[in-house]
Protein backbone atom coordinates (compact mmCIF):
# COMPACT_ATOMS: atom_id res chain seq x y z
CA UNK A 1 0.00 0.00 0.00
CA UNK A 2 1.48 3.51 -0.97
CA UNK A 3 -0.43 6.11 0.72
CA UNK A 4 -0.64 9.40 -1.28
CA UNK A 5 0.39 12.33 0.75
CA UNK A 6 -2.19 14.43 -0.97
CA UNK A 7 -4.62 11.68 0.53
CA UNK A 8 -3.42 11.98 3.92
CA UNK A 9 -4.21 15.20 4.01
CA UNK A 10 -7.68 14.92 2.85
CA UNK A 11 -8.45 12.54 5.42
CA UNK A 12 -6.82 14.62 8.18
CA UNK A 13 -8.69 17.54 7.40
CA UNK A 14 -12.12 15.59 7.00
CA UNK A 15 -11.56 14.17 10.76
CA UNK A 16 -10.76 17.79 11.64
CA UNK A 17 -13.72 18.84 10.55
CA UNK A 18 -16.02 16.26 10.70
CA UNK A 19 -17.85 17.63 7.88
CA UNK A 20 -17.00 17.11 4.06
CA UNK A 21 -17.67 20.59 3.09
CA UNK A 22 -16.21 21.84 5.29
CA UNK A 23 -13.22 20.47 4.45
CA UNK A 24 -13.63 20.93 0.97
CA UNK A 25 -13.59 24.53 1.36
CA UNK A 26 -10.04 24.22 3.45
CA UNK A 27 -8.47 22.28 0.88
CA UNK A 28 -9.87 24.67 -2.14
CA UNK A 29 -11.35 21.08 -3.39
CA UNK A 30 -15.17 20.28 -4.57
CA UNK A 31 -17.14 18.62 -1.72
CA UNK A 32 -17.91 15.23 -4.64
CA UNK A 33 -13.90 15.46 -5.30
CA UNK A 34 -13.26 14.93 -1.33
CA UNK A 35 -15.61 12.34 -1.25
CA UNK A 36 -14.09 10.42 -4.07
CA UNK A 37 -10.52 10.65 -2.81
CA UNK A 38 -11.45 9.47 0.85
CA UNK A 39 -13.42 6.46 -0.98
CA UNK A 40 -9.65 5.58 -2.45
CA UNK A 41 -7.70 5.96 0.68
CA UNK A 42 -10.43 3.80 2.33
CA UNK A 43 -9.76 1.09 -0.74
CA UNK A 44 -5.88 1.63 -1.00
CA UNK A 45 -5.36 0.58 2.50
CA UNK A 46 -8.23 -1.67 3.02
CA UNK A 47 -10.67 -0.08 5.88
CA UNK A 48 -13.27 2.36 6.33
CA UNK A 49 -12.01 5.57 7.92
CA UNK A 50 -15.41 7.55 8.30
CA UNK A 51 -19.02 6.38 9.48
CA UNK A 52 -20.93 9.03 7.53
CA UNK A 53 -25.01 9.60 6.54
CA UNK A 54 -26.64 13.06 5.29
CA UNK A 55 -26.23 14.38 9.19
CA UNK A 56 -22.87 13.03 10.85
CA UNK A 57 -19.24 12.07 10.24
CA UNK A 58 -17.66 10.48 12.68
CA UNK A 59 -14.40 8.34 12.48
CA UNK A 60 -14.51 4.76 12.84
CA UNK A 61 -11.96 2.85 15.48
CA UNK A 62 -9.70 2.56 12.36
CA UNK A 63 -10.33 6.24 11.66
CA UNK A 64 -9.33 7.16 15.17
CA UNK A 65 -6.18 5.11 15.35
CA UNK A 66 -4.83 6.04 12.00
CA UNK A 67 -5.02 10.35 12.68
CA UNK A 68 -2.00 10.74 14.44
CA UNK A 69 0.17 8.35 12.05
CA UNK A 70 -1.14 10.45 9.04
CA UNK A 71 -0.44 13.79 10.58
CA UNK A 72 2.85 12.52 12.15
CA UNK A 73 3.93 11.60 8.20
CA UNK A 74 2.34 14.88 7.16
CA UNK A 75 5.03 16.64 9.39
CA UNK A 76 7.48 14.68 7.98
CA UNK A 77 6.94 15.10 4.37
CA UNK A 78 6.50 18.88 4.91
CA UNK A 79 9.80 18.64 6.95
CA UNK A 80 11.65 16.87 4.44
CA UNK A 81 10.20 19.67 1.85
CA UNK A 82 11.43 22.38 3.61
CA UNK A 83 14.84 20.87 4.55
CA UNK A 84 15.47 20.50 0.34
CA UNK A 85 14.05 24.15 -0.22
CA UNK A 86 17.24 25.35 2.42
CA UNK A 87 19.47 22.94 0.53
CA UNK A 88 18.55 24.21 -3.18
CA UNK A 89 19.21 27.66 -1.49
CA UNK A 90 22.51 27.24 0.11
CA UNK A 91 24.13 25.61 -2.90
CA UNK A 92 22.28 28.47 -5.49
CA UNK A 93 23.52 30.85 -2.47
CA UNK A 94 20.27 32.34 -2.18
CA UNK A 95 18.27 33.65 1.09
CA UNK A 96 14.77 34.59 1.24
CA UNK A 97 13.51 37.22 3.79
CA UNK A 98 9.80 37.59 4.85
CA UNK A 99 7.45 40.49 6.21
CA UNK A 100 4.73 41.68 6.77
CA UNK A 101 4.60 45.60 6.55
CA UNK A 102 7.62 48.09 6.06
CA UNK A 103 9.50 49.25 9.71
CA UNK A 104 10.56 52.68 10.99
CA UNK A 105 13.76 54.13 10.53
CA UNK A 106 14.09 52.51 6.56
CA UNK A 107 15.05 49.30 8.86
CA UNK A 108 15.28 47.09 6.48
CA UNK A 109 17.03 48.49 3.97
CA UNK A 110 19.94 49.20 6.55
CA UNK A 111 20.20 45.57 7.19
CA UNK A 112 19.89 44.38 4.08
CA UNK A 113 23.42 47.03 3.38
CA UNK A 114 24.97 45.53 6.64
CA UNK A 115 24.42 41.80 5.14
CA UNK A 116 25.81 42.37 1.70
CA UNK A 117 28.88 44.08 3.32
CA UNK A 118 28.87 40.67 5.32
CA UNK A 119 28.13 37.79 2.66
CA UNK A 120 28.24 39.73 -0.62
CA UNK A 121 28.01 36.46 -2.79
CA UNK A 122 24.44 35.50 -1.29
CA UNK A 123 21.61 36.66 -3.22
CA UNK A 124 18.65 38.00 -0.95
CA UNK A 125 14.97 38.11 -2.22
CA UNK A 126 12.19 39.94 -0.30
CA UNK A 127 8.76 38.45 -0.20
CA UNK A 128 6.00 40.20 1.93
CA UNK A 129 3.26 38.21 3.65
CA UNK A 130 -0.63 38.68 4.42
CA UNK A 131 -1.87 38.49 8.01
CA UNK A 132 -3.04 34.98 7.00
CA UNK A 133 0.44 33.73 7.48
CA UNK A 134 1.93 35.25 10.78
CA UNK A 135 5.27 34.09 10.14
CA UNK A 136 5.89 35.71 7.18
CA UNK A 137 6.95 32.06 5.00
CA UNK A 138 8.91 30.43 8.19
CA UNK A 139 5.86 27.28 8.98
CA UNK A 140 5.99 26.59 5.33
CA UNK A 141 9.60 26.58 4.44
CA UNK A 142 9.00 29.51 1.78
CA UNK A 143 11.31 32.19 3.42
CA UNK A 144 14.38 31.10 5.48
CA UNK A 145 14.11 34.40 8.00
CA UNK A 146 11.90 37.10 8.69
CA UNK A 147 10.71 40.38 10.59
CA UNK A 148 7.72 39.89 12.64
CA UNK A 149 5.67 41.24 14.84
CA UNK A 150 5.14 38.98 18.10
CA UNK A 151 3.59 36.74 19.78
CA UNK A 152 3.95 34.00 17.20
CA UNK A 153 2.84 30.32 17.95
CA UNK A 154 4.29 27.10 16.79
CA UNK A 155 7.21 25.41 17.96
CA UNK A 156 9.05 25.52 14.60
CA UNK A 157 9.76 29.26 15.30
CA UNK A 158 12.52 30.96 16.95
CA UNK A 159 12.75 34.69 17.41
CA UNK A 160 14.64 37.17 18.89
CA UNK A 161 13.37 40.24 20.32
CA UNK A 162 14.24 43.45 19.30
CA UNK A 163 12.51 46.17 20.60
CA UNK A 164 9.10 47.29 22.39
CA UNK A 165 6.53 49.38 20.07
CA UNK A 166 3.45 51.19 22.15
CA UNK A 167 0.12 49.61 20.84
CA UNK A 168 -2.33 52.51 19.24
CA UNK A 169 -5.87 52.36 17.92
CA UNK A 170 -6.54 52.79 14.18
CA UNK A 171 -9.51 54.87 13.77
CA UNK A 172 -10.83 57.18 11.37
CA UNK A 173 -10.37 60.34 11.31
CA UNK A 174 -13.79 61.85 12.02
CA UNK A 175 -14.29 59.06 14.80
CA UNK A 176 -15.90 60.74 18.35
CA UNK A 177 -12.26 59.00 19.80
CA UNK A 178 -10.05 60.53 17.17
CA UNK A 179 -8.55 64.18 18.71
CA UNK A 180 -8.02 61.72 22.40
CA UNK A 181 -4.23 61.58 23.43
CA UNK A 182 -5.08 58.17 24.62
CA UNK A 183 -7.64 55.82 25.20
CA UNK A 184 -8.53 53.00 27.01
CA UNK A 185 -10.71 49.49 25.28
CA UNK A 186 -13.79 50.20 27.10
CA UNK A 187 -13.90 53.34 25.30
CA UNK A 188 -12.95 52.04 21.95
CA UNK A 189 -15.99 49.78 22.44
CA UNK A 190 -18.56 52.08 23.86
CA UNK A 191 -18.04 54.18 19.98
CA UNK A 192 -17.49 50.63 17.98
CA UNK A 193 -19.31 48.50 16.41
CA UNK A 194 -17.30 46.45 14.26
CA UNK A 195 -13.53 45.19 15.26
CA UNK A 196 -11.26 44.55 12.51
CA UNK A 197 -8.56 41.36 14.10
CA UNK A 198 -6.14 38.74 12.21
CA UNK A 199 -7.36 35.74 10.35
CA UNK A 200 -7.59 32.51 12.68
CA UNK A 201 -4.86 30.74 11.81
CA UNK A 202 -2.88 31.61 14.73
CA UNK A 203 -4.97 32.14 17.55
CA UNK A 204 -2.20 33.48 19.91
CA UNK A 205 -1.64 36.28 17.51
CA UNK A 206 -5.28 37.31 16.79
CA UNK A 207 -5.84 37.67 20.33
CA UNK A 208 -2.87 39.63 21.91
CA UNK A 209 -4.02 42.02 18.28
CA UNK A 210 -7.59 41.86 19.05
CA UNK A 211 -7.05 42.66 22.21
CA UNK A 212 -9.23 40.03 22.74
CA UNK A 213 -8.54 39.86 26.64
CA UNK A 214 -9.28 42.98 27.12
CA UNK A 215 -11.93 43.10 25.12
CA UNK A 216 -13.58 40.47 27.17
CA UNK A 217 -12.65 42.42 30.62
CA UNK A 218 -14.43 45.18 29.11
CA UNK A 219 -17.38 43.11 28.10
CA UNK A 220 -16.91 43.66 24.87
CA UNK A 221 -15.87 40.41 23.51
CA UNK A 222 -18.96 39.97 21.80
CA UNK A 223 -18.23 42.75 19.16
CA UNK A 224 -18.73 42.16 15.62
CA UNK A 225 -15.34 41.35 13.88
CA UNK A 226 -14.55 41.79 10.58
CA UNK A 227 -10.74 39.76 8.88
CA UNK A 228 -8.91 41.76 6.72
CA UNK A 229 -6.48 40.41 5.41
CA UNK A 230 -3.74 42.95 4.22
CA UNK A 231 -2.68 45.75 5.45
CA UNK A 232 -4.08 47.87 3.08
CA UNK A 233 -7.47 46.72 2.67
CA UNK A 234 -7.14 47.52 6.49
CA UNK A 235 -6.40 50.98 6.29
CA UNK A 236 -9.22 50.96 3.62
CA UNK A 237 -11.40 49.15 6.08
CA UNK A 238 -10.36 51.95 9.11
CA UNK A 239 -10.75 55.21 6.70
CA UNK A 240 -14.24 54.47 5.96
CA UNK A 241 -15.64 54.03 9.49
CA UNK A 242 -16.10 50.59 9.13
CA UNK A 243 -13.82 49.17 12.33
CA UNK A 244 -11.56 49.79 14.32
CA UNK A 245 -8.13 48.10 14.79
CA UNK A 246 -5.25 47.77 16.69
CA UNK A 247 -1.63 48.82 15.19
CA UNK A 248 1.71 49.20 16.72
CA UNK A 249 2.62 52.79 17.19
CA UNK A 250 5.36 53.39 14.19
CA UNK A 251 2.49 52.68 11.51
CA UNK A 252 1.76 56.11 11.61
CA UNK A 253 4.84 57.30 10.79
CA UNK A 254 5.97 54.05 8.25
CA UNK A 255 2.76 54.27 6.15
CA UNK A 256 0.87 58.26 6.82
CA UNK A 257 -2.46 56.68 5.74
CA UNK A 258 -4.87 59.59 4.69
CA UNK A 259 -8.22 59.45 6.26
CA UNK A 260 -7.03 57.62 9.99
CA UNK A 261 -5.66 58.24 13.54
CA UNK A 262 -3.80 56.53 15.67
CA UNK A 263 -4.40 56.85 19.55
CA UNK A 264 -2.35 55.12 22.37
CA UNK A 265 -4.07 52.41 24.19
CA UNK A 266 -3.85 52.61 27.46
CA UNK A 267 -3.23 49.64 30.10
CA UNK A 268 -2.30 47.28 27.69
CA UNK A 269 1.23 45.49 26.86
CA UNK A 270 3.54 46.85 23.92
CA UNK A 271 3.85 45.60 20.48
CA UNK A 272 7.12 43.34 20.13
CA UNK A 273 9.28 43.43 17.31
CA UNK A 274 11.92 40.53 16.34
CA UNK A 275 13.68 38.48 13.87
CA UNK A 276 13.10 34.86 13.71
CA UNK A 277 14.11 31.89 11.34
CA UNK A 278 13.27 27.98 12.38
CA UNK A 279 14.44 25.99 14.91
CA UNK A 280 17.27 24.04 13.79
CA UNK A 281 18.27 25.86 10.90
CA UNK A 282 22.09 26.73 11.11
CA UNK A 283 23.13 27.78 7.97
CA UNK A 284 25.68 30.62 8.08
CA UNK A 285 23.79 32.42 5.42
CA UNK A 286 20.77 32.71 8.01
CA UNK A 287 23.03 33.37 11.19
CA UNK A 288 24.70 35.89 9.46
CA UNK A 289 21.21 37.80 8.80
CA UNK A 290 20.28 37.44 12.36
CA UNK A 291 23.45 39.74 12.92
CA UNK A 292 23.03 42.45 10.29
CA UNK A 293 19.44 42.70 12.69
CA UNK A 294 20.92 43.03 15.48
CA UNK A 295 23.48 45.17 15.06
CA UNK A 296 21.30 47.34 12.55
CA UNK A 297 19.23 47.52 16.28
CA UNK A 298 22.16 48.25 18.78
CA UNK A 299 24.33 50.62 16.67
CA UNK A 300 24.59 53.96 18.13
CA UNK A 301 22.44 56.57 16.80
CA UNK A 302 20.45 54.34 14.86
CA UNK A 303 17.61 52.39 17.16
CA UNK A 304 14.44 52.86 15.95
Amino acid sequence: MDADLRLLQYFVAVAEELHFGRAAHRLYVSQPALSQQIRKLESDIGVALFVRDRRSVALTDAGSALLEPARATLAAGAAFSIAATHQARAQRSELVVGFHTRWPDNFLPRVLRDYRDMCPHVAVHLRQFDFGDTSAGLRTGETDVALIHLPVSGEEVRYEPLWNERRVIMLADDHPLAGRDEVTIAEVLAHATSWAVPPDDDPLWRDFWSAAPERAAAGGAGVIQIQPMSQEALFQVIAGGSAVALTYAAMEQVYSPPGLRFVPVANIAPAVMAVAWRVGDSRPDVGAFVTAVCRTFSHPGDEP
